[in-house]
């Protein structure tokens, strides 16, 4: 339905039919993503004051979620005026009498790119507009709120239900736990954001921030010097090959495995989930070698950089390809692999290890990552299915694949 529609509107923009263009687009501006397909259009065809005008004649209807906020944004900055409607829209955004917008798996603050400083912190603090973290009740009761507010794809909620280990559970309080557990994932993600936009703040916004921070670090989610020692415990006699998931806080494993383990290697995806590896995929993977055989450690997410995939595992019903070259490396190497989980005990994250496959005398390279293919995906298998509480913020692309009606056809 809405390609058919933006198709119609790109006829009557063709057409220079400006009130149907504009009545066609009406149609479709509660539809996720709507916004910004109509933006592109309008856009092309140097029609975006007439986009502008309706979205905000129509805000209510139009401005309900973070991200239709921030495609907004995107558009109001290219065009002349777009400063006075971008100004309307910050007191619109933080007006007590405008009801909390609502959030998906998507709104995190690194996402909303293309995008200026003081833009992403009105977004950010629309996001957190009724936060109010400064007790422990007050925290749990903020993290609540925002959870409400949190809408999760039917099918994905569905489908990861399905794969609980404790059956007991029924699904209404499962899913209430599972938003909470979004929340908190956003929240964590949203640090460094808040951190770093405290550089241009000022007065109201910069004292916002600074509360803000104040009650996530109250809190001690995350103890530093457990997750410290953790680490600077790891076997690393014959190398270590670390593997994560983007899930189950990754984000947290991999800061803070940079923080404590600086001279080991955390391999990161330039261009995000899609992008290939810093430094390259042939640099990386030198580093990678050179790394185990100076006995450290090597952190790795092989379920990202899709241009570097050339496995498939099978996690569930979902079949999911990733990077073999960790592994293969390993084997190489003659180096121990791991698993690096998260799970949550008294409200505080923790690190958990599982050792995985060891190369074993005469085995082939080829046989090995099979191996390790299969202990990784259980590692997977082991968190979806866990409580949600060790969850956090599921990556897009696994929301997508566990949201597709037939998977793994």
């Amino acid at each position: 339905m809405v390609k058919s529609v933006i198709t119609q509107v790109q006829l009557a923009l063709g057409a220079g039919r400006s009130s149907d263009a504009q009545a066609l687009a009406e149609s479709i501006l509660t539809v996720p993503d709507a916004l910004s397909l109509l933006g592109r259009v309008f856009t092309a065809a140097q029609k975006s004051a007439l986009l502008v005008d309706l979205i905000w004649r129509r805000r209510d209807l139009a401005l309900g979620n973070l991200s239709a906020a921030a495609d907004f944004m995107r558009v109001c900055q290219a065009l002349p005026d777009g400063q006075a409607y971008l100004a309307d829209l910050r007191a619109w955004l933080l007006d007590a009498r405008t009801p909390p917008l609502r959030l998906t798996h998507l709104d995190l603050s690194y996402q909303f790119v293309g995008l200026s400083d003081r833009l992403r912190l009105d977004l950010l603090l629309a996001k957190y507009k009724d936060w109010r973290g400064g007790s422990a009740a007050e925290f749990e009761a903020s993290l609540e709120a925002q959870a409400n507010r949190f809408e999760i794809p039917e099918t994905y909620a569905n489908r990861l239900y399905s794969y609980r280990s404790n059956v007991s559970l029924t699904f209404h309080p499962w899913l209430k736990e599972l938003r909470k557990e979004e929340a908190l994932g956003h929240l964590l993600y949203d640090l460094p954001a808040a951190m770093d936009l405290q550089k241009t703040a000022r007065e109201q916004d910069l004292s916002f921030l600074q509360r803000f921070l104040l009650s996530v670090r109250q809190r001690e989610i995350v103890r530093v010097e457990e997750w410290q020692r953790f680490f600077r415990t790891l076997d690393t006699r014959t190398g270590l090959f670390l593997s994560i998931f983007h899930g189950n806080y990754s984000g947290v494993v991999g800061h803070l495995f940079s923080r404590f383990l600086p001279e080991h290697y955390c391999v990161r995806f330039a261009g995000g989930w899609h992008g290939g590896v810093e430094h390259g995929r042939r640099g990386a993977a030198l580093r990678m070698m050179k790394t185990l055989l100076q006995q450290k450690v090597v952190l790795l997410a092989p379920d990202g950089g899709q241009r570097t995939t050339s496995s498939t595992i099978r996690v569930f019903d979902v079949s999911k390809p990733i990077s073999p070259v960790g592994a293969a490396i390993a084997f190489d190497a003659g180096s121990d692999t791991g698993w690096c989980g998260v799970r949550r005990e008294d409200g505080r994250l923790l690190p958990y290890l599982v050792p995985g496959p060891r190369p074993l005398a005469q085995e082939t390279c080829e046989a090995f990552i099979g191996r390790w293919c299969t202990f990784y995906a259980a590692q997977i298998e082991a968190a979806l299915s866990s409580s949600p509480d060790n969850l956090g913020h599921i990556h897009p692309e696994w929301v997508r694949a566990l949201s597709q009606d037939e998977i793994g056809r």
